[in-house]
Order: structure tokens, then C-alpha cells, then sequence
């Protein structure tokens, strides 16, 4: 017997041409099972996952390039420390999510891209900090200075900032995976009752990822000091994605994930200084010099405006009577209404800002 997990509107929605493997496989999961089912339905549906994400990639490169360049344009301000790093067999973040298959699993809540959240990888720094490194220097373990500086404490924040991870979009994939806990009844007690050999196993899909992802810290002190504090953390986070790993069943190899080399920001593109509603500085020039010959009978009266920098883009102004007091020659601050300098006779279309005082 089965139980109808969809409401009947969209029981027979066709999810070919699904692009948020999220959405599926949170809100389209047709039936659910009962015990002693095989599951099929269950199979049925993380297929349906799987080939959504191959869709979503198409989306998500744009968002991808766009989050890096954010970071390009951040790094102005405070030290950024990114670096790619490469799943060691399979991850599973978010194992413990709510989720209608009883397995979850963290992916990004608008894209559907499987991702690993900050506060994953601070916790996993923050653990092999006081774990490990704290060991041998006590600065390290909790409440020590060192530690308090990187991750804070309950009463303040520490200065590093831990972003979600983000894969490259190509590198990312889903596997449909099954665990066989032995001793259900054990483990669900928490020990009440002794494991037999006579315990039935009961096995439990979910879904696993391989893939690059691209790790991104920050720092809130942009001095030199800062920039080592982050570079301290970078190096307490490759320590431990490479030796505890990252989110559910680690003990059995799941979540290890080597450093891969630095990220290189992509440039920011340069403002386009002659977007409309931009202001300007121009030249007034007589009526049809811009192109080189004399006025053309036929045009409308206009003024005439150059640009001051190299591109001496012509500017028209179609209202003459707004700029009659600015003489040939003379400069004047213009606010761009049309840009045409993509048409064979390029160039702009302004109106009068203010005259330019000397």
C-alpha cells in the first residue's frame, strides 16, 4: 500500500523539463512508502533529481561568474582568501534536513545546486581548531584568544566570515547512494534494547555529491594583520576538509575534500560612462562639425556637443533654446537620454545639466 504524497493537481505534472533540483525533490515526491516497501517510487524520483540538475547548470554558471565578481569588487575593501577544492570521494551536506524521502540534503534555496553552507565549514574549522591545534598552543582552544579571534564567541563575533561554498557548475554531480543500518531499534533507543543478529536490516536511499566547490573567506580588518588572521583561517580550513571532512558520515570517508589551488577573481567590467541617465562633460561645437562637412539642410535645428575625453563622441541636444546661452566652445554638463553609438552613425542624445563654471 502507498501513500499519495502530491496533491492531485500535480500528480500528473510532467517533471521532464525540471531545472531546480531542490523544488523536486522537496515538493514532487508522487507517493510515499510504507514498511516492507521496495521503494521504487522512491528510486523513480531521485532519478528525476539527478537529470533536473543538469538543467540548472545552464542558470547557474551566470550566477556563479557573477558571485566571484562580487568578491573581485569586494576585495577593494577587506582581504579575500578563495580557493577550489575538490571532493575525495562523495559529500553529503544537510543528511539531517527535513525532507518528504527522510534523507535531506543542502541545496542552494534558489538555484537547486547542491552547496555547503558557512556555518558548516566555520564548525569545521572551528572544531579541528580546538581539537587539533589547540593541542599545541592553548591560544587555540576554545576561549583562547586565538580561537576567539577567528570564530568569535557567544557574546561577539569573530573577524573572519565564512561564505557558503558554491561549486563550479560543470564539476557538480548527484549519486543515488543507500546506508543498511543492522540495529534500527538499537540506535533509535539510544541503547534500550541490546543488537541481535536477528535484527532486520533496513536500507535508506539518499543522494551524494562530488564536485569542485569554491570556498570563500573574508576578513572585516583590511590592514596587513587581517590578511594574516585570513590566511590562518584558509589554512585551518584545508587542514580539516582534508582530515575530519565535512558533513554527514564522515567516520565511514564521506565529506573529504582537498585544496585545489586559489581562485582567480574575474575583473569587474568597467562602468559604462555613457549609459543613459549618466551626466558628462561636452564641448559645444558648431552645428554638422562633428562630421566633417557642413550643416545639413535637411536636419532639424540641433546643438551639438563633443565629449572632452579621447572618444570625442558627437552629443545632441534637441531642444537648441536650453543651451543658447553656452557659446561655441564653451563647456557644459549634459545628462545622457539615448545611447546610439552602437547605430552606423553614432551618438549620443543629451539634454542640458548645468553650464560647466571655469
Amino acid at each position: 500500500m502507498t501513500i499519495t504524497a502530491i496533491r492531485e493537481s500535480l500528480k500528473n505534472l510532467p517533471l521532464t523539463g525540471a531545472g531546480h533540483p531542490g523544488l523536486v525533490l522537496q515538493r514532487y515526491l508522487k507517493s510515499q512508502k510504507e514498511e516492507g516497501d521496495a521503494g521504487d517510487e522512491w528510486d523513480r524520483h531521485f532519478q528525476v533529481v539527478m537529470e533536473s540538475l543538469g538543467k540548472a547548470k545552464s542558470l547557474y554558471d551566470t550566477l556563479h561568474e557573477r558571485w566571484l565578481m562580487a568578491f573581485g569588487t569586494e576585495e577593494e575593501r577587506v582581504p579575500v582568501s578563495i580557493e577550489s577544492f575538490e571532493t575525495q570521494g562523495r559529500l553529503i551536506c544537510g543528511l539531517g534536513i527535513a525532507s518528504p524521502v527522510e534523507t535531506g540534503l543542502a541545496l542552494h534555496h534558489t538555484y537547486g545546486i547542491p552547496f555547503i553552507p558557512g556555518s558548516a565549514l566555520k564548525g569545521v574549522a572551528a572544531h579541528y581548531c580546538h581539537s587539533r591545534w589547540g593541542k599545541e598552543n592553548p591560544d587555540f582552544l576554545e576561549g583562547g584568544t586565538a580561537y576567539e579571534t577567528l570564530f568569535g564567541t557567544t557574546d561577539d563575533q569573530g573577524h573572519i566570515r565564512f561564505h557558503d561554498a558554491l561549486p563550479k557548475g560543470k564539476t557538480v554531480q548527484l549519486h543515488r547512494d543507500i546506508m543498511t543500518p543492522h540495529h534500527g531499534d538499537y540506535y533509535g533507543e539510544k541503547g534500550a534494547k541490546a543488537p541481535t543478529d536477528f535484527d532486520s536490516p533496513v536500507p535508506v536511499s539518499f543522494l551524494s555529491v562530488t564536485g569542485t566547490f569554491v570556498v570563500a573567506l573574508t576578513c572585516d580588518d583590511p590592514s596587513d594583520e587581517g590578511r594574516r588572521w585570513l590566511d590562518l583561517a584558509m589554512e585551518l580550513v584545508k587542514e580539516s576538509l582534508a582530515t575530519t571532512g565535512i558533513g554527514g558520515k564522515t567516520r565511514s570517508g564521506y565529506g573529504r575534500m582537498i585544496a585545489k589551488g586559489v581562485v582567480t577573481l574575474p575583473k569587474p567590467p568597467k562602468p559604462d560612462l555613457y549609459a543613459e541617465g549618466n551626466v558628462i562633460v561636452a564641448e559645444r561645437i558648431r552645428q554638422g562639425t562633428a562630421r566633417g562637412g557642413k550643416k545639413n539642410k535637411k536636419a532639424k535645428e540641433r546643438a551639438e556637443f563633443l565629449t572632452v575625453d579621447q572618444e570625442k563622441h558627437l552629443i545632441i541636444v534637441r531642444e537648441p533654446d536650453s543651451v543658447k546661452d553656452i557659446a561655441i566652445g564653451e563647456k557644459a554638463t549634459l545628462r545622457i537620454t539615448q545611447n546610439r553609438l552602437n547605430e552606423q552613425n553614432p551618438y549620443l542624445e543629451a539634454v542640458i545639466e548645468r553650464v560647466k563654471s571655469e
